[in-house]
């Protein structure tokens, strides 16, 4: 293996241990605790916390798109038919979770700072996330588990 793959998958991996994270943060800690804040807590968590946490949510997806892609053109020419299968069935998975996940994550974004800007008036009580963006993030975690395991399969051939 060149010392090339072996970077970019360090790299790919870190960035997709980072975007599976982002959801295991989003999905166990932060949509079950926004609800039981109060009106105040709520809007400083929105305002302090989850600025960053939307960057991160689209920084991670974005290097583990970027690093995956590049360690397939480098890995591409060296394999046979049953590799790129799979790897090909796992980069439109990932591709179609990526855009899903970004989609979701501007949304998110665009309601955090429409609820920031509220901070001073105690009446704005911030909301859980609209069910469609709860549903985008779960089919977008679900295709990442499908392109994990993919690019598992494709490993061992």
């Amino acid at each position: 293996m060149s010392d090339l793959i072996l970077v970019l998958t360090w790299f790919h991996i870190f960035f997709v241990i980072g975007w599976f994270g982002s959801f295991l943060y989003t999905f166990f800690v932060l949509f079950p605790l926004l609800p039981k804040l109060s009106s105040q807590s709520g809007k400083e968590l929105v305002f302090k916390l989850l600025p960053q946490h939307d960057l991160f949510s689209i920084i991670f997806p974005t290097g583990a798109v970027i690093f995956g892609l590049a360690l397939f053109l480098e890995m591409s020419p060296r394999q046979n038919a049953t590799w790129h299968y799979y790897i090909w069935s796992g980069i439109i998975t990932g591709l179609i979770a990526y855009v899903l996940m970004i989609v979701a994550m501007i949304g998110n974004s665009r309601m955090h700072r429409a609820v920031a800007a509220t901070i001073n008036q105690p009446q704005v009580q911030p909301q859980p996330p609209p069910k469609s963006t709860l549903v985008m993030l779960v089919i977008s975690f679900v295709l990442l588990l499908a392109t994990m395991s993919l690019m598992v399969f494709a490993s061992s051939v």
